[in-house]
């Protein structure tokens, strides 16, 4: 038994011996701690998945709650941190029937939380099981600007692929939008990045652009097909900020010499919904009310507020106004933003922090409506306003009434240049219904009444 004792002492001291000067060695990096975010929903019969919840290390969390996934994240984070300096890398689990406004959300809290880098992967889901996990490794998401990872130091050049929707919706095309070349599938565009691999001697990585209808395995597929091309990877480009770049890319200048000849033509305004009531738009006002008696649906107004900002497209642009009390409240900056995932972040963050409260006094938000619309972007027409209320604007201790609200849209909106779509939200009162109706009439708009749930 000494003997053993003693030939073990040997062997620790010459360990200790061998290790002498160690410290001066470079310490081995940790590797990274992974978050897995799983995607949860409900497949419809129609095959379209919806995402409703995250799963994220056995908590469950609402994918409209910015500040949930954010303080989950934030903790996984420390908790990472204090493992020897570990870094965090979220990965996202995702049904592949699932549309890429599922992995939003997480994408948003991860960017805000500064974590560095991203995976997804799909889940095939198959009649016969709940889902077959099939979890492809090495899909990197750049997504906080320079944080991007150590390859922005060797990557030289972006292979730029904008994924969208086909026009049958029931696959993706994708377009290389520094050459003008599309794919019909991903075998196609696997083709033209091997070709744009080949004609270059220079290492490239292929940097995603998906629209929001875009399927996450069309998302998949791009990365796949970039992988198997050779390139050094494939990225994301989900923010206003590129990987490894300053800021966010300013516009190009006008050209100079000659005068603006007029509106140019850019194709149809795109699609916008909110609470059901839909409408065509590149320029969009939620002029929203309050006001005291709002005070138990204001959650619910709130949600379908989240999800009709979350779906718009990025060439959109939005505000937010708020009626209620003698001065309307408005989200920063006060004027029209792009639909760009940062500022839905902040717009939601902004509409987490709104309460109800007050009288319904809707002129003073009808006014600045109308001022933040007068600047939009010209060259894009295509105005509206969604006004939500739940009754009519008379009775309010003589400080409003209905006519006074009509003179004050009619006198804005004379050659009813903006859409108005109203949307009666709660009793269903005949005088409510009148106004409203009359409003959306008055401007080329519709009516919509949406009863709250219980």
């Amino acid at each position: 038994m000494r003997r053993h004792f003693f030939v073990l002492t040997l062997v620790f001291l010459a360990g200790v011996a061998a290790c002498e000067g160690c410290s001066k060695k470079p310490a081995v990096k940790p590797r990274p701690k992974s978050l897995y975010v799983d995607v949860m929903g409900v497949l419809k019969r129609t095959g379209e998945f919806e995402a409703r919840q995250y799963r994220i290390d056995g908590q469950t969390v609402d994918i409209s709650d910015t500040g949930a996934l954010r303080g989950a994240i934030r903790l996984a984070k420390q908790a990472a941190a204090a493992q020897g300096g570990r870094e965090l890398v979220v990965e996202i689990l995702t049904p592949s029937a699932a549309g890429y406004a599922a992995i939003m959300p997480g994408i948003y809290a991860a960017w805000a939380e500064s974590v560095p880098e991203m995976t997804l992967a799909c889940l095939d889901l198959d009649e016969t099981k709940a889902a077959a996990t099939s979890r492809p490794a090495g899909e990197r998401f750049a997504v906080s600007g320079g944080n991007g990872g150590s390859a922005d130091a060797k990557v030289k050049r972006w292979v730029r692929v904008r994924i969208r929707a086909s026009s049958d919706g029931k696959a993706a095309a994708y377009d290389l939008t520094d050459t003008s070349q599309s794919a019909g599938s991903p075998e196609e565009l696997g083709k033209l990045l091997a070709g744009r691999k080949a004609a270059s001697n220079v290492p490239a990585a292929a940097l995603l652009d998906p629209g929001l209808d875009v399927r996450a395995d069309a998302l998949l597929a791009a990365i796949t097909q970039a992988r198997a091309a050779g390139l050094e990877g494939a990225y994301f480009q989900a923010l206003d900020k590129l990987p490894g770049s300053n800021g966010p890319a300013k516009p190009a200048p006008p050209p100079s010499g000659g005068a603006e000849t007029g509106p140019k033509v850019v194709g149809p305004a795109p699609q916008v919904k909110f609470s059901g009531a839909e409408g065509t738009a590149w320029h969009v006002v939620y002029l929203i009310d309050r006001s005291g008696s709002m005070a138990t649906t204001f959650d619910q107004v709130r949600e379908a507020l989240i999800k009709s900002i979350s779906s718009l497209k990025g060439q959109q642009e939005f505000h937010i106004v708020f009626f209620g009390g003698r001065l309307p409240i408005e989200n920063p900056p006060r004027q029209l933003i792009p639909a760009s995932p940062v500022n839905k972040l902040q717009a939601i963050e902004f509409l987490k922090n709104a309460a109800s409260s007050g009288i319904t006094q809707p002129v003073p938000a009808i006014h600045r409506a109308f001022q933040v619309l007068g600047k939009a972007d010209k060259a894009r027409p295509g105005k509206l306003i969604y006004m939500l209320t739940d009754g009519d604007f008379s009775g309010e201790m003589n400080q409003t009434d209905n006519e006074g609200v009509l003179k004050a849209l009619r006198e804005r909106n004379p050659n009813k240049e903006v859409k108005i779509v109203t949307l009666l939200f709660g009793q269903r009162t005949p005088e409510g219904e009148k106004v409203l109706k009359t409003i959306a009439a008055d401007s080329g708009g519709t009516y919509q009444y949406v009863q709250p749930e219980e």
